[in-house]
């Protein structure tokens, strides 16, 4: 019966074990076995049954790193120096667990939670000076990007001509 205390302990269980699992495999590839006794392939086939419930997903996820579950088949093919023929079987496991528990979490994103600011709030607050030297600009990459300069004539090398600078096209 779902009951709020049922789902409740469901929920807080799933966190825990998913906390638990995710330092253990960490571990486990680490060190070729935890300090439980268990290989990684055992500790993926506990997640395997957890892997798309979106509370346990989104517990992994935090606790071992997104970033660190997607280089931890890069890191089980470095001992192979990345040839295909050698290529261990729990590269593949990795591969469909992690997307199962990605996927799972992303469930769970709530897209009010981030608003990038506004762009009429960025042209007033950060429209930037004129720059002072002849070098090449850069445009920096971000979600919601505030007007950069850019030169209207190209730039091949130091010379007397002024340089007419101009907003960067949105």
């Amino acid at each position: 019966m779902d009951t709020a205390a049922n789902v409740h302990a469901y929920n807080t269980g799933s966190v825990e074990t998913a906390k638990a699992e995710a330092a253990e495999l960490q571990e486990a590839l680490a060190n070729g076995a935890s300090s439980q006794g268990r290989t990684p392939e055992e500790i993926l086939d506990q997640i395997d049954k957890h892997r798309d419930i979106p509370t346990y997903a989104l517990a992994f996820c935090q606790t071992m790193g997104v970033d660190n579950m997607l280089d931890a088949p890069l890191e089980a093919q470095k001992d192979t120096n990345y040839a295909l023929q050698s290529q261990p079987a729990i590269i593949d496991r990795m591969v469909d667990t992690f997307g199962h528990v990605m996927c799972a979490a992303s469930t769970l994103y709530d897209e009010t939670s981030y608003q990038p600011p506004s762009r009429l709030h960025l042209l007033h607050t950060s429209t930037p000076s004129r720059p002072p030297s002849t070098t090449p600009l850069r445009r920096r990459v971000t979600r919601a990007a505030p007007p950069c300069w850019m030169p209207t004539s190209p730039l091949t090398a130091p010379s007397t001509t002024p340089i007419s600078w101009s907003a960067w096209p949105s």
